[in-house]
């Protein structure tokens, strides 16, 4: 099962990666992306790699064995931060991540 965890995980980076920086492949990081991140020691390689390990480790607790988030988990984890009781059914992140499309593109676009 974990397969199907870790296909999950990489459609969501794959998706994620192409809106932010227009291609998952070929990654495109405008010059001052790319002096900030210089001045920190890193470059946008380091940043994706570093970013996907700790996206990986915050969401697989939340995941089940076919992939999917667990609901009640995350019911659970904002009742317990924010006091309030949302019922949340189980869903796949990609359905979460293509309804935000438009506003990670708008932010790719920044860093593009």
């Amino acid at each position: 099962m974990e397969n199907l965890i870790q296909a999950e995980l990489d459609l969501v980076e794959e998706h994620l990666i192409t809106c932010l920086f227009g291609s998952s492949h070929a990654p495109r990081i405008n010059s001052m992306v790319k002096t900030g991140l210089a001045f920190i020691g890193q470059n946008h390689v380091q940043m994706i790699n570093t970013g996907i390990k700790q996206f990986e480790g915050y969401a697989k607790p939340f995941l089940k064995e076919n992939g999917y988030v667990d609901g009640l988990k995350l019911s659970r984890l904002i009742e317990a931060r924010f006091n309030k009781q949302i019922p949340i059914g189980d869903f796949r992140m990609i359905e979460l991540t293509r309804a935000i499309e438009p506003w990670l593109k708008t932010l790719g676009s920044y860093i593009q």
